[in-house]
């Protein structure tokens, strides 16, 4: 278990404690990646790291959150890896469950569901669920169609777990230096891949955290997009662009549309104007006929390409104001 910390006092100790109550604990390693954290976090868990000899701390200089996995994924000795973020915390049989999944269907990537909770009262937003069976196992070439659709596997990276050789065998790392960089990597990673199993419990609890960049408009949100175009680099060199041309441009179009979403929603941010700016030039580059005419390309992905090139702030400005009613009754 591979885990990231910068600058969370406040969430750390939970984490770990989390990792601690794991079923099978003193089978596996935990590797906390110090990432130059400025504030008490490291000193809010020393008691813990001392306590138990398959917890290792490792110190390095602020390098983000990819160098930080990076290094964690360069040190990693188990049969499997998997991440945590130091804010969340992950149930007791999550790691016991996924791995015994994994080896009864020889499967290199494991996948559970998300729970994702306010950092206000954390209590239940909504599930991120994959819809399969408990149990259900695909092939790579299964994984990677509701890949490009975003649907039922997506680009989280901290909801599964994955064979170490998957890395190791594939220098497969996490892009320097971007926001979002789950997507690029865990799309290489089942590439790689041969079977996914998925199991239906909601295992790892996702803490949505004021400041996030997830709540305002901030220029790394654009780095959701550049991570697609890693996407399309990978198929360049793997000789596949052509062949997964269409894909491709799903899976673009329900990225761009998630940021235009997302914009929606902070009009009034500093940065909206510059990242409308961006998603309007990349919908300008996009064949409008071959988009929509394209019999590969689902339905859904042409309703939201439409969306955006039509302007349709009403409807959407409606249909987000329903939604966050519905969220705000629920909590």
């Amino acid at each position: 278990m591979i885990v990231p910390v910068y600058n969370v006092e406040n969430y750390i100790r939970r984490c770990i404690e989390s990792l601690v109550k794991q079923k099978e604990f003193n089978s596996f390693e935990v590797l906390i990646i110090n990432d130059g954290t400025k504030d008490g976090s490291i000193e809010r868990i020393r008691d813990i790291v001392l306590k138990h000899p398959n917890i290792h701390l490792i110190n390095q200089e602020n390098r983000g959150l990819s160098e930080a996995r990076n290094t964690g994924i360069r040190l990693a000795k188990g049969e499997f890896i998997s991440f945590i973020d130091s804010d969340d915390w992950v149930e007791s049989n999550m790691i016991s469950t996924m791995y015994h999944a994994a080896i009864e269907t020889k499967s290199e990537i494991a996948v559970c569901n998300i729970r994702v909770v306010y950092e206000k009262n954390e209590k239940l937003i909504k599930g991120i669920e994959h819809g399969f069976e408990g149990g259900s196992t695909i092939t790579s070439k299964q994984a990677l169609d509701y890949f490009f659709e975003h649907k039922k596997i997506n680009g989280q990276v901290c909801n599964k777990i994955y064979r170490t050789e998957l890395f190791t065998n594939h220098q497969i790392l996490f892009p320097k230096g971007k926001a979002y960089e789950d997507l690029s990597a865990c799309f290489a990673l089942i590439w790689h891949s041969t079977n996914v199993v998925f199991l239906e419990d909601h295992f790892y609890n996702y803490l949505q955290r004021k400041g996030s960049i997830t709540k305002k408009a901030d220029l790394d949100f654009w780095h959701k997009v550049e991570n697609v175009y890693l996407v399309e680099d990978f198929l360049i060199q793997k000789d596949m662009h052509k062949r997964y041309s269409e894909k491709f441009v799903t899976l673009l179009i329900t990225t761009l549309f998630s940021v235009y979403l997302h914009l929606e929603k902070y009009k009034s941010d500093k940065n909206y104007d510059v990242l409308k700016q961006k998603l309007n030039g990349e919908l300008m580059n996009l064949n409008i006929k071959k988009t929509i005419f394209s019999s590969k390309i689902p339905p859904i992905t042409k309703v939201k390409f439409l969306i955006m090139n039509l302007r349709m702030d009403l409807i959407i400005n409606l249909m987000l104001k329903m939604k966050a009613l519905k969220d705000n009754t629920t909590v």
